[in-house]
């Protein structure tokens, strides 16, 4: 165990680029007048949000903080500032428009040909090069995005680590960030040996939980909130179902994607659980955008 904690000072360099927001100006997509849309009544899943107050919000970004440099122990960040800035100003529209848009987000693009994207507590959020490589528009990002960010919104990652480590997050969770930190800068003299204990159940807790994936009932929440936001925003949310099929479409020749696969329902199945949605709601086509030349442009 040790000498996975050294590993992860290979992640040093990642606290920086972490700590910064690369932008903070929205993209330039027009809201149009979409506001009115409740949440509540749309998907029957969203709960009242519990506001544990400031200190606790600082704390579960600090704990994510260090969530995503566990989780990022063998990835590069992809070296391209304009892609980078401009998946995180699509990102920052999107928080605009979602339950919790003073939360401190960070957008970050890996260096990974793989199709993938995941969360961290906090307002963490990751996708690969290979998923822009193989989206086709704005909105399709967006959809992207939005589903990773309603994981954060709904503290889905917080509440299973919680499962399973028996810990009152609500409470612990202003010392667990310092104690995996410090595991991870191998400070073992002046933490106790209950502290370095803690520190690696709860690694071993976060690789276990991004290795076999969230409940069912988390995921399917996350695609509704997705499709939600996304229509908040102005994209086509129509552009969220093209993703799922997409992801039905891949070849699973890589253990990076059946590792993907493992971690969410069957495409096929969310396809099915979308489909009252989107028949009840987006049944009348709006004035929606996918800004596919804006997005080729960015991208490619």
């Amino acid at each position: 165990m040790k000498n996975r904690k050294r590993n992860l000072l290979k992640t040093a360099g990642l606290t920086l680029l972490l700590s910064l927001t690369l932008s903070q100006q929205g993209c330039k997509t027009t809201d149009l007048g979409l506001d009115n849309i409740d949440l509540d009544q749309l998907t029957n899943t969203f709960e009242k949000f519990i506001d544990l107050g400031d200190k606790t919000e600082e704390q579960e970004q600090a704990f994510g903080n260090e969530v995503a440099q566990v989780l990022l122990t063998d990835s590069r960040l992809l070296n391209n500032d304009e892609v980078q800035r401009y998946v995180n100003s699509v990102g920052q529209w999107l928080v605009q428009n979602s339950e919790r848009p003073n939360l401190n987000w960070h957008f970050i693009v890996l260096d990974d040909k793989s199709f993938n994207a995941f969360a961290a507590p906090g307002g963490y959020v990751f996708i690969t090069a290979g998923t822009l490589l193989r989206l086709n528009s704005e909105a399709e990002l967006a959809g992207v995005l939005a589903h990773e960010m309603a994981h954060v919104l709904k503290r889905h990652y917080l509440e299973a680590l919680q499962k399973q480590t028996q810990l009152d997050l609500a409470s612990d969770i202003g010392i667990l960030a310092y104690q995996i930190k410090s595991t991870r800068r191998d400070n073992y003299d002046s933490d106790t040996i209950e502290n370095i204990e803690m520190a690696e159940e709860i690694s071993s807790a976060i690789d276990s939980l991004y290795t076999n994936g969230l409940a069912r009932g988390d995921e399917e929440q996350a695609d509704k909130m997705a499709v939600i936001i996304l229509a908040r925003a102005g994209y086509d949310p129509y552009s969220y179902i093209a993703v799922i099929q997409k992801i039905a479409s891949e070849k699973p020749d890589s253990a990076a994607w059946q590792t993907f696969m493992k971690r969410h329902p069957s495409a096929n199945d969310r396809l099915t659980t979308l489909e009252p949605l989107m028949d009840s709601v987006f049944a009348v086509p709006g004035n929606y955008q996918t800004l596919s030349s804006r997005y080729q442009k960015s991208i490619r």
